[in-house]
């Protein structure tokens, strides 16, 4: 039995994005698997400090001082706090652990000095990194220091875990990190729902720039153009969701798009049990988690040809890829997607085959051994101190 402890900002009920997914997700199938799993959160308004959640022990801890608001303008000082909470608790109750499995740049610290008050293996998992999700521009204040967090976390981690092949070169070429194993995200698998197949045009996630809605929205303006039948739902929150609400009403779309905000995972599967296609045309996308839910749901999948998303495409019998940012390719994809028969059978076969949580979970083991017997074998080693990546 292996301990392992997962450091994660946001874990239910605080959920942000795909990050706090993968986590519940992993925890549990450890757990599952017969694995000492405890994670280690942000505390959150009702919810208890500490409890058991199907097999995994969840710490939620209250952040040491200053008390800032957790925005843009202080994420750095709150996250700080977050960090050195969970150092002195972990402390205080003198945790134990095999693996401290940190997941982004979020408690990178907490997680390095974890390794040292425990002797256990500092796993880190890079899920998406900022030069990424800004094309390459890593210009504000914010985005260097995480940029630069990101950069030493990646080489002081006794392994780097990321999720496919195209986010592996995007970590080496970016951090120069040195041990680095490519396990994909996963998805369960349950059975599969009743519905009939609509023309309902489905899009989950976060409302922002780079998930490149707006690409979306230009490619229904052509499809209405040429008289294609559909509706389509945006649903998801986010900083660029008023200029989707402009474009959405410059090109006379309102009364075939509604906006739906966030929705439980229940009113999920019901709507993609019934969508015709379900979209993922981010312009950066280092896996794409929710196009495996789609195929989960049985719904057919268009997603754009970056990070994970080709990958999966690749992966799945029935679905479409079109270059990123083009809204005529999309719209073409659309067309023959809305008019094609789709085999959800087919397509939920790969599901349990390459990305069940189970599997995930046992890739993960072995990568933790692995990291082990390096660290046995090498001692802890301390990277070169060239900061020339950053410059």
């Amino acid at each position: 039995m292996t301990r392992i402890v997962h450091l994660s900002w946001e874990y239910p009920p605080r959920v942000f994005g795909g990050l706090g997914r993968h986590v519940v997700a992993l925890a549990e199938a450890q757990a599952r698997l017969g694995h000492d799993v405890t994670v280690l959160t942000a505390a959150a308004e009702d919810a208890p400090a500490r409890e058991v959640v199907n097999g995994v022990t969840v710490w939620r801890v209250r952040r040491d001082p200053p008390d800032v608001p957790f925005d843009v303008d202080h994420l750095m000082v709150w996250g700080f706090g977050l960090e050195t909470a969970i150092a002195r608790v972990a402390a205080e109750e003198g945790l134990r652990a095999d693996v401290v499995h940190a997941h982004d740049w979020h408690l990178v610290h907490a997680a390095a000095a974890l390794r040292v008050s425990t002797g256990a293996v500092f796993v880190l998992t890079i899920h998406a990194t900022e030069a990424g999700r800004h094309r390459g521009w890593v210009t504000s204040d914010l985005s260097r220091q995480i940029h630069g967090l990101e950069w030493w976390a990646a080489r002081e981690a006794d392994v780097v875990v990321i999720c496919s092949r195209a986010m592996e070169a995007e970590v080496l070429t970016l951090f120069g990190a040195t041990h680095v194993d490519v396990i994909p995200n996963g998805v369960d698998v349950h059975e599969l729902p009743s519905g009939t197949r609509g023309r309902e045009i489905v899009y989950l996630g976060r409302l922002e720039w780079e998930k490149g809605v707006q690409t979306l929205v230009d490619a229904l303006a052509l499809l209405r153009s040429r008289g294609v039948d559909f509706t389509a739902v945006l649903c998801g929150r986010g900083s660029f969701e008023p200029r989707l609400r402009e474009l959405v009403a410059e090109n006379h779309l309102s009364d075939v798009v509604r906006f739906e905000g966030w929705i439980s995972e229940d009113e999920k599967r019901r709507m993609l049990r019934t969508a015709g296609a379900a979209v993922v045309p981010s312009f950066y996308e280092p896996f794409g988690i929710v196009a495996l839910e789609a195929v989960e749901a049985g719904a057919p999948i268009v997603v754009s040809d970056v990070g994970g998303l080709s990958e999966i495409a690749a992966n799945v019998p029935g679905s479409m890829t079109f270059p990123s940012g083009d809204a005529a390719a999309l719209a073409d994809s659309l067309a023959v997607i809305l008019e094609a028969g789709h085999d959800p059978v087919a397509a939920r076969a790969v599901l349990t085959e390459k990305y069940s949580w189970d599997g995930i979970a046992r890739d993960s083991l072995q990568a933790y051994s692995r990291a082990s017997r390096r660290m046995s074998s090498e001692g802890y080693s301390v990277p070169p101190d060239d900061r020339s990546v950053l410059d």
